[in-house]
């Protein structure tokens, strides 16, 4: 390799600019400066990545989500919130709509997962579409929403064949309402609940047929003791094998164990289809 000579001040002034831009104090040697180069890199990042979310989440004061993620160009690897996502719509279903609706439609990328704590329900008022159509396999909710008034179709999928929520952990009020909460939650097979919920209107797992034992369990013992004329339904498929006396037998729904179950809440009409 051919020898030159070069002015060290112009390797001063690399290293001053790498400095500038990564806000830091490092001193380099030439060999070292490609790594600063690196991390001018990551922090032009970093400052991208901060400008869109402290605009999109209001420097983390923004409360109402309504469609905020809805929509095609969303995905698990472009959905890194900055903040906590608080809903906070306290008296109107207007404010928090379909805020994951359609996300990553096209299932373009890996499912979302929501874990406990990811977002704060605590002051959702509706979840109406709120994860409708979307490519999303977990959802937990981490509080019992003070005013939660319906969960109409939160759940609801694309289809039979494309949706892919199979877990769901839910926090809920005895005056909430469940109009299609999963429908075609076909591949829905973990259900629990926020301690303290109590379900108190008409709920339907109607094409859930993976459901397990332990998540219908979860379901009866949420259900109320004190309502009366409201109705559960779930797929025969499911209890018949969550319930199945032995290996293969699917015979679940006449078990000694299932009709135990079902005289624990002798107030609710358990509807199997």
């Amino acid at each position: 390799m051919k020898t030159v000579l070069t002015d060290d001040r112009h390797y001063t002034n690399i290293a001053n600019k790498i400095r500038e831009k990564t806000g830091g104090t490092t001193k380099y040697k030439p060999s070292e400066m490609p790594s600063g180069l690196e991390e001018v890199f990551e922090a032009g990042k970093q400052a991208e990545y901060d400008a869109f979310w402290n605009m999109y989440q209001k420097n983390g004061s923004r409360v109402t989500y309504g469609y905020a993620f809805a929509g095609e160009c969303w995905n698990s690897e472009n959905f890194k919130p900055k903040y906590p996502i608080m809903l906070n719509s306290p008296n109107s279903w207007t404010l928090s709509p379909g805020v994951f609706r359609y996300f990553d439609r096209n299932f373009t990328k890996p499912p979302l997962e929501i874990r406990s704590g990811d977002i704060d329900f605590e002051n959702v008022y509706s979840m109406t579409d709120m994860f409708r159509d979307a490519n999303i396999a977990v959802v937990e909710m981490n509080k019992i929403p003070k005013n939660l008034s319906n969960m109409s179709c939160t759940f609801a999928g694309l289809d039979i064949d494309h949706h892919v929520i199979h877990t769901i952990k839910l926090g809920v009020k005895e005056t909430t309402s469940y109009d299609d909460l999963c429908f075609y939650c076909t591949v829905l097979k973990n259900v629990s609940f926020v301690v303290g919920s109590v379900i108190g209107n008409d709920i339907w797992f109607q094409l859930s047929t993976l459901l397990t034992k332990e998540s219908i369990k979860n379901i009866f013992n949420a259900l109320s003791t004190s309502v009366s004329g409201k109705t559960l339904t779930l797929t025969r498929t499911a209890v018949n094998n969550a319930f199945e006396t032995s290996a293969g037998a699917a015979n679940g729904s006449t078990s000694a164990e299932w009709l135990a179950l079902i005289g624990t809440r002798s107030n609710w009409t358990i509807s199997l289809v």
